[in-house]
């Protein structure tokens, strides 16, 4: 057998450690322990397993949860009879600290469409907390043709020297000078009231002639898309705040997909 991403794996603040494999009966079960690096406890644990064929398709997938994972404490898991003696398999340990936006309760769904969609030949990289802003600003800089950004919460702060929100905000506008299509919506009137707090990225990027809009229907609109010269999707939790983007654990994706992308396109057409 042949263990694919294990030994001392990190991903999301969780560390996945001592993994074993045990024969029952011609199958194996899969042990391991979880331990929280972070310094605040998980409300929610996701232990996801994938299981391969030896031809690298996937066979099956598993999960388990584990509640409230304080921080620095270990907790164990066992899938049982879960592998035969001819397959792979790759596991994930995701977590979510209970906050209403970060969204991170439907990562083991989340996880089982990226491995789907890599069967597929989809090009799709998981991008965790500050990984996403590196990604993004260098595809923004390099973009040939066009920008879409749909976003719950932008907040331009121009006083603050430090802040990656307005990097990316000031990136859109130097794109949209060097002829890209740049066409950026931004929540505005909630549900719940008004996100006065956007205001000063509409005004800025308009301000810079870029294509702006606030989004001033009652309903609530909690997208955070980003979509790339037609062919390179962001989506997840990030917003575009120096708390998402710098300090929050914040989960998303990057696909690169002129299918996925378009399917998003036209979903925004239909909606804004």
């Amino acid at each position: 057998l042949i263990i694919l991403n294990t030994t001392k794996l990190v991903y999301n603040g969780l560390e996945i450690a001592n993994l074993t494999l045990i024969e029952v009966d011609g199958y194996y079960n899969v042990n391991g322990e979880v331990r929280n690096l972070g310094n605040e406890t998980m409300e929610t644990v996701y232990i996801i397993l994938f299981t391969y064929n030896p031809d690298g398709e996937i066979a099956n997938h598993y999960y388990q949860t584990l509640s409230k994972l304080s921080p620095g404490e270990s907790k164990t898991f066992s899938f049982q009879k879960a592998l035969t003696v001819n397959q792979t398999f790759r596991i994930f340990a995701v977590g979510s600290h209970g906050y209403m936006d970060v969204e991170n309760t439907k990562i083991m769904e989340l996880l089982t469409q990226i491995e789907e969609l890599n069967q597929t030949r989809i090009k799709v990289q998981v991008l965790t907390d500050r990984d996403y802003y590196y990604s993004l600003s260098k595809d923004i800089r390099n973009a040939n043709q066009s920008i879409l950004v749909v976003m719950y919460s932008m907040v331009y702060d121009p006083d603050d020297p430090f802040d990656w929100a307005n990097n990316l905000i000031r990136e859109l506008a130097e794109a949209s000078k060097r002829g890209v299509n740049v066409t950026v919506i931004i929540e505005y009137r909630t549900y719940y009231g008004y996100m006065s707090k956007n205001l000063e990225a509409y005004n800025y990027l308009l301000s810079q002639g870029v294509n702006v809009k606030l989004d001033q229907e009652p309903d609530t609109d909690h997208l955070k898309l980003v979509i790339i010269d037609h062919k390179i999707v962001y989506i997840g939790s990030h917003n575009w705040s120096e708390a998402a983007l710098y300090y929050n654990h914040e989960t998303s994706i990057k696909i690169v997909n002129k299918g996925v992308a378009n399917i998003l396109e036209q979903y925004t057409q239909t909606k804004f």
